[in-house]
């Protein structure tokens, strides 16, 4: 898939991760906020509590930092902004294939019926999508 989009992925680092607590930090900070700010409110459809949910993580990307210049929003303009491409026209489609062989054995017994596949057979391979 990364192949498809023209990405690397790159695993994060063994042992000592040295990133993955302030990413942690940031999101449960902003998963407070959010969830802060909803509390009192009452939501009759999933539709309302996502447009909800999109308004309050525009404001927080909006909200300037408190020691840094700028906001999330102004550093991922000024930053990736520039470095994004656009997508593929045709989309990624997942598929799963299995090496499939015949049975070394060529009897195959059901219930009340034997079957013989040929002895050609279990020396074919085919695949399924």
């Amino acid at each position: 898939m990364a192949s498809w989009y023209g990405v690397a992925v790159i695993p994060g680092r063994a042992r000592k991760p040295r990133d993955k607590a302030k990413v942690e930090v940031g999101c449960l900070i902003a998963e407070r906020w959010i969830i802060a700010r909803l509390r009192h409110r009452t939501f009759y459809s999933l539709g309302d509590l996502n447009l909800a949910i999109r308004d309050l993580v525009d404001w927080l990307n909006r909200r300037p930092f408190k020691k840094l210049p700028g906001s999330r929003l102004s550093l991922f303009e000024e930053l990736e902004r520039p470095l994004l491409r656009p997508l593929p026209a045709q989309r990624y489609e997942f598929a799963l294939s299995k090496q499939l062989r015949s049975a070394s054995t060529t009897t195959s017994r059901s219930t009340a019926t034997t079957i013989q596949s040929p002895t050609s057979w279990s020396v074919r391979s085919a695949t399924s999508a």
